[in-house]
């Protein structure tokens, strides 16, 4: 479920790189924070919950003001509260600096136009959508993968 209010789909996170060519290895966003979160939840330190805390609203909150600025790169915005996030679980040596979500160029044209609708989803208002043409979208969409019916 905490995943779930994350606020950003699973994005392609770079984790070293692949022995046989350049090319960088990949894990899942989502993946990597549960392992985070798990790691938090054993080590059960309320100082570092508090901060990772303010880190993540801190982060969070500049997520919605780039959401709300009719953002023109949702990706850029996503790739960096995604970033953020997950550095706020984070133990010294390591920053945020250490997480590398991969760049626009390495993602195919499907995938940042997921993105895309995902973020029209979260902020309709941004592109040009009022709540009810959302809505009724919505249930159009639900009537033809249950139905068949549009």
């Amino acid at each position: 479920m905490t995943l779930l209010e994350f606020g950003c789909p699973p994005l392609p996170i770079a984790n070293g790189k692949r022995a046989e060519s350049d090319e960088p290895a990949v894990v899942n966003s989502h993946d990597l924070m549960a392992a985070f979160m798990l790691q938090a939840f054993r080590q059960q330190d309320a100082d570092l919950n508090r901060s990772r805390e303010e880190r993540q609203r801190r982060a969070a909150e500049a997520y919605r003001r780039r959401l709300l600025q009719e953002e023109e790169d949702p990706y850029g915005a996503m790739s960096e509260y995604t970033r953020d996030y997950l550095a706020s679980y984070l133990l010294p040596p390591y920053s945020v600096d250490d997480v590398h979500v991969l760049s626009a160029e390495h993602i195919s044209p499907a995938l940042l136009a997921e993105i895309r609708r995902y973020h029209d989803a979260l902020c309709p208002e941004a592109a040009g959508v009022s709540e009810l043409d959302l809505l009724l979208r919505g249930c159009r969409d639900v009537c033809v993968a249950r139905f068949g019916v549009q």
